[in-house]
């Protein structure tokens, strides 16, 4: 009923009811089925093959050799002293309180393009060979501002140099637009890109034509070649 006062020459064929005063100096052969009431004081030399069901209370001393799988639910209270390899596939949601403390190594591959008009650009009017105005002069008249705008942006020169006035600055075609051909065809704007020798005859055709208040330059912008897209 009482334990031995000396050890045994061979262990037990089974485990003893009760648990011994101090751990085991040699690691059993197999894992215990059921957790221990208290962590190991010292930590295992080699990482658990299964993630634990809750996260750790405190952070580890070490980070990890390999990043994880997915990212974390919440943000780190501390940014990363490296930077990442690869960009962001989105921008962040909100701008930084503050700028970085080390500039970038190099440069973008794409330079941040500003999107103003050109003050010194100015172009003769169709009706009068003496007057030249300016991009300014597109909302010197409110009331004329959107004719202006029809008449005089669909010209390359012109949506190039007042590319804010002409709202030239994003280059995208609306997906869900659509117009109508003279032989009552309807098309969206990838169709002026469809035959490249028919591209410049399509679009001196239909590009200045308005639907629904709208032409048909400022909905298909990449098909009517109002900006280049960077393929």
């Amino acid at each position: 009923d009482e334990p031995s006062l000396l050890p045994s020459d061979e262990p037990s064929d089974e485990p003893s009811m009760l648990p011994s005063d101090e751990p085991s100096l040699l690691p059993s052969d197999d894992p215990s089925v059921l957790p221990s009431n208290e962590p190991s004081l010292l930590t295992s030399d080699e990482p658990s093959t299964v993630p634990s069901d809750s996260p750790s209370q405190e952070p580890s001393s070490f980070p990890s050799s390999s990043p994880s799988n997915q990212p974390s639910i919440t943000l780190s209270e501390i940014p990363s002293s490296l930077p990442s390899k690869q960009p962001s596939p989105k921008p962040s949601s909100s701008p930084s309180k503050s700028p970085t403390k080390h500039p970038s190594f190099q440069p973008s591959n794409f330079p941040t393009e500003t999107c103003e008009d050109d003050n010194d650009f100015t172009f003769r009017l169709e009706n009068s060979f003496t007057t030249i105005v300016d991009c300014r002069w597109f909302t010197k008249n409110q009331l004329n501002e959107e004719t202006r705008r029809n008449k005089y942006c669909p010209k390359r020169e012109i949506r190039e140099a007042c590319k804010k006035t002409c709202d030239n600055c994003v280059c995208r075609d609306d997906l869900n637009f659509i117009f109508t051909l003279d032989n009552g065809i309807a098309q969206d704007c990838s169709w002026f890109l469809r035959q490249t020798s028919k591209i410049d005859t399509r679009r001196e055709k239909y590009c200045s034509r308005t639907v629904s208040g709208r032409t048909v330059y400022d909905a298909c912008r990449i098909g009517c070649g109002v900006c280049i897209f960077p393929f």
